[in-house]
């Protein structure tokens, strides 16, 4: 699988990027074509204290050309524009091959 992930850093007014955030980009990046699976996680802090990262939004495609397919769409295009409106300096965008297993406790693996 090909993952899309979102790095937002900590935004100065949070209630207003969460409004845009929620209620705009995360309906419109749903219904990208080819979407399999998404994940949310809230960065709560580092190992040395409080972090300058705020929130992971991950989007993940069977392959590649998924991926670009996805982002060639209009919900695509309208998507980036909507973003570059409410988070483009505090956005790193990251392609990764994703890799998962499954490990039980006590299994040694």
């Amino acid at each position: 699988m090909i993952k899309l992930t979102f790095v937002f850093r900590r935004p100065k007014h949070i209630g207003n990027f969460e409004e845009h955030w929620a209620n705009e980009f995360v309906p419109l990046v749903e219904q990208l074509p080819g979407l399999r699976r998404v994940s949310v996680s809230v960065v709560i802090g580092e190992p040395g204290g409080p972090s300058l990262f705020y929130k992971l939004h991950e989007l993940y495609f069977s392959d590649r050309a998924a991926l670009d397919a996805a982002l060639a769409s209009a919900q695509g295009v309208q998507a980036e524009r909507l973003l570059k409106t409410f988070a483009a300096e505090i956005t790193t965008l990251l392609f990764s091959e994703h890799f998962e297993e499954d490990v039980l406790v006590g299994s040694g693996v």
